[in-house]
């Protein structure tokens, strides 16, 4: 079987169990997060989505209720590419997110469109209703009795807490050490994730340039809510593009059908360098915006 067979076989396979249109012909766009109807807090999102086209994509396109975005820079090498956003909505609302691709010949997919809200973004974890029955039989001329109880409601997305443990804030890449990287994120409440995925992404300290955001990373569950996995910097995404690069990393909880449970804030507290370069920090008082400078460590 030729690998051009392999590759449809695997791309009709995919849509089969995604429920997608299996026409692979024509271009394709579909959204795979956030799912159609969901409701998110207030607070940084990826939206990921899915562009298929014969050969490969020409284009791809995102708008959020109308207003066309800015993606980062896409590799449009195979027929099938990934597509993330990091969204970060102004305010609570109903908002409508809609995808297309283009191929080679100009000609656009149709439009795959979700519609989800976003609520408060400072929820509360549980619901207290205080009730008042009415006696319906007084033995005694007493006084009538309240009884208050207590329910606790069913732990959603927008009330999960994510304890970011991540170390080293400095690492290296290369020989030198530290060039070991270790995501450790603990969440509650822990009875109601299955899985944890990272996402990373690095920025440039000297431009605007990025690598774009990775397709994810499975942690390893450690019990009480704790989730870890330690890996070699060689591994992220894009690492030999930068003499020294911010990472930003974000965490998605997973619930046991796979349906993810909340993510949390997006971190940039690691700073990933080239082996054998020093980053020497310009104090803040000597210019508006300091730049950093480098010397090789001997």
């Amino acid at each position: 079987m030729t690998y051009r067979k392999v590759f449809l076989l695997f791309v009709c396979f995919l849509m089969v169990g995604c429920n997608l249109p299996q026409n692979l012909t024509a271009p394709q766009a579909w959204i795979d997060a956030p799912l159609d109807g969901s409701t998110l807090p207030l607070a940084p999102y990826d939206i990921v989505f899915h562009a298929f086209a014969q050969g490969n994509p020409a284009a791809v396109e995102l708008t959020i209720n109308g207003q066309q975005v800015s993606l980062d820079p896409i590799s449009f090498d195979q027929p099938l590419v990934t597509v993330h956003y990091q969204w970060s909505p102004m305010q609570p609302g109903s908002y409508i997110i809609t995808a297309r691709a283009q191929d080679q010949k100009g000609v656009w997919s149709s439009a795959h469109t979700h519609t989800v809200s976003i609520g408060s973004a400072s929820p509360t974890s549980t619901t207290t209703l205080t009730l008042t029955p009415t006696p319906s039989l007084t033995l005694t001329p007493t006084p009538t009795s309240t009884a208050t109880f207590t329910l606790t409601a069913t732990p959603t997305a927008a009330e999960l807490v994510f304890m970011n443990a991540t170390q080293p804030k400095k690492v290296h890449r290369g020989s030198c050490l530290p060039n070991q990287l270790t995501f450790e994120v603990t969440t509650k409440p822990t009875d109601v994730i299955n899985g944890m995925l990272v996402f990373t992404r690095l920025q440039d300290t000297n431009s605007s340039n990025n690598s774009g955001w990775d397709t994810g990373m499975a942690l390893n569950p450690q019990g009480n809510g704790v989730f870890r996995r330690s890996i070699n910097t060689s591994l992220l995404n894009g690492v030999g593009q930068f003499k020294s690069a911010q990472l930003s990393y974000q965490f998605v909880a997973m619930a046991v059908d796979n349906t993810i449970l909340g993510r949390s804030q997006v971190y940039s507290d690691v700073l990933v360098t080239q082996c054998g370069l020093r980053v020497i920090p310009v104090p803040v008082a000597s210019t508006p915006t300091p730049t950093p400078t480098y010397e090789i460590v001997k």
